[in-house]
């Protein structure tokens, strides 16, 4: 029996609040470690590798990325609703993961040789071969993913994830060095797949009876449809810009691209990334008490907004100086796209938070209906803007489709826990006018002449000024944010920064 259901409700939420608090913390903490790694990697990539190669492996990405949704089909998030019951559905996902997996390399497989002449390029059918070897590698720790994520250890996810990164990362840029090109990205994974199954195993599925139990796997499915078409029309919008560039411009317009979309897009993906692996299973707990469970969503995408935007400025403020500063002329076509999907993109962020709570709440039919009415509204943006301003046109097209549609879903999703427009609407509209506000500041003080005229004096100044700026505006125009961060973060900073936070009134 577990013993949680000795203790009293209130018991029970508490300490539920607290593990989902150290988890967030150490999902912040891990992305300040991805964030660094990321940016050292994209920037070592950058001058190793040449906007071809870029181009190359965002073709192979809108190959797999459609076929790789099926290797979890959603069985993740519908075995953590089973909570008390998990593990007698394990054997089941374990089945279902190991054979989707493989039935999606060799679709993999297949399809290479038609996308090769589809885009004219010969290498797609070697790098999509080694990106299939590691489909089914990966889904070895689905199981063992499931139950770390179950338990909340979060603190044992973080460091691996961190250490993982590390690896790879070291990895891919040393197959760059070494003259690997585009296989350089694709290298990696089936070693990193097969030494996180076995990590994974060894910490958490000890003892489990993986028996397949085929006769489960239609309860499991039926659950999963759903979730699984919704992932594979999200996978539509993820790569979707890639395949039309990639049917109307150069490959080397398409890595331009392709480069400025994934430093950009580096604040949802850790951030919001981090987030969500976090709140789902504290949200799946939260079940039956339907107010505490938007409330604590809520509460999430606020704080999420208020870490993603200044970021995402940042960089928006900083790629001029450090494009043409490291690597002259090389990617200065990639300045302006990161300036604008940096801004576009962090607008997607809290989208993430929604959508968990849609998954925690069983939705999944919801999220599917709102995901198959906004494809269309992408590709109807996407598509002219590719036909007649090429990468430019579709960074435009792709802000203003973040912009507008993923805050009228997040307001979809939060007025059914009785959250009001007003509220929703200050989720984007206050940090990211603070935002504005402090990276301005940041620059005006980047102009001064004595730092002028210096790309690094020019970001130092930029990176130094803008964050406790930023901080100063959040206490000063919204003080709960600012308690809130420091009520729930401030027990994890070291003694002597305590001593300088303001007292809570």
């Amino acid at each position: 029996m577990d013993l949680n259901t000795k203790r009293p409700p209130n018991a029970q939420h508490g300490n539920l609040g607290r593990r989902a608090l150290h988890g967030l913390i150490y999902a912040l903490a891990q992305n300040g470690v991805a964030r660094a790694l990321s940016v050292v990697s994209q920037f070592a990539l950058a001058l190793l590798l040449q906007p071809a190669d870029f181009g190359l492996i965002g073709l192979a990405n809108t190959v797999t990325a459609l076929t790789a949704t099926l290797v979890s089909f959603g069985v993740d998030n519908v075995v953590l609703q089973r909570h008390e019951r998990m593990r007698f559905w394990m054997g089941a996902a374990f089945g279902i993961s190991l054979t989707l997996s493989l039935i999606t390399a060799s679709l993999v497989l297949a399809i290479s040789p038609a996308a090769a002449i589809l885009y004219r390029a010969p290498q797609l059918v070697s790098l999509l071969a080694l990106v299939a070897v590691a489909m089914p590698l990966g889904a070895l720790s689905s199981v063992p993913g499931i139950i770390l994520r179950s338990r909340m250890r979060f603190g044992f996810i973080a460091g691996y994830g961190s250490a993982e990164l590390t690896f790879q990362t070291a990895l891919t840029i040393f197959l760059a060095w070494r003259g690997y090109g585009a296989y350089s990205f694709v290298l990696p994974p089936p070693i990193i797949a097969i030494i996180r199954a076995i990590v994974y195993w060894r910490v958490a599925g000890r003892g489990l009876n993986l028996n397949p139990r085929i006769k489960k796997w239609k309860f499991l499915f039926g659950r999963s449809v759903s979730t699984s078409l919704t992932t594979i029309l999200i996978g539509f919008i993820n790569q979707g810009d890639y395949f039309v560039l990639g049917l109307v411009v150069t490959r080397v317009a398409l890595g331009q691209y392709y480069f400025a979309f994934r430093l950009a897009a580096q604040p949802v993906w850790i951030l919001a990334g981090n987030f969500n692996q976090v709140i789902f299973p504290a949200l799946t707990q939260l079940r039956s008490d339907p107010r505490r469970q938007g409330e604590a969503a809520l509460k999430a995408a606020k704080l999420l907004s208020y870490c993603i935007f200044p970021i995402a400025l940042l960089e928006a403020a900083t790629a001029d100086p450090i494009l043409r500063g490291m690597f002259h002329t090389k990617w200065l076509p990639a300045i302006p796209l990161i300036q604008i999907l940096s801004i576009g993109i962090a607008l997607d962020g809290m989208s993430w938070i929604a959508g968990s709570l849609l998954a925690a709440q069983g939705k999944f039919h919801l999220t599917l209906k709102y995901c198959a009415i906004q494809v269309p509204i992408f590709f109807c943006l996407v598509i002219p803007a590719a036909i007649f301003f090429g990468g430019y046109g579709v960074a435009i097209a792709v802000a203003t489709f973040y912009g507008v549609t993923q805050p009228v879903f997040v307001y979809t999703v939060f007025s059914k826990s009785g959250v009001s427009l007003a509220k929703v609407m200050m989720l984007y509209l206050k940090p990211l006018g603070l935002s504005c506000l402090s990276v301005g500041v940041g620059i005006i003080a980047a102009k001064l002449p004595f730092f002028s005229g210096n790309w690094f004096l020019t970001v130092a100044v930029i990176g130094l000024v803008s964050p406790p700026t930023y901080a100063a505006f959040v206490l000063l125009a919204a003080p709960e944010v600012g308690q809130e961060f420091q009520a729930r973060f401030a027990g994890a900073l070291p003694a002597p920064i305590r001593r300088w936070l303001p007292k809570k009134t």
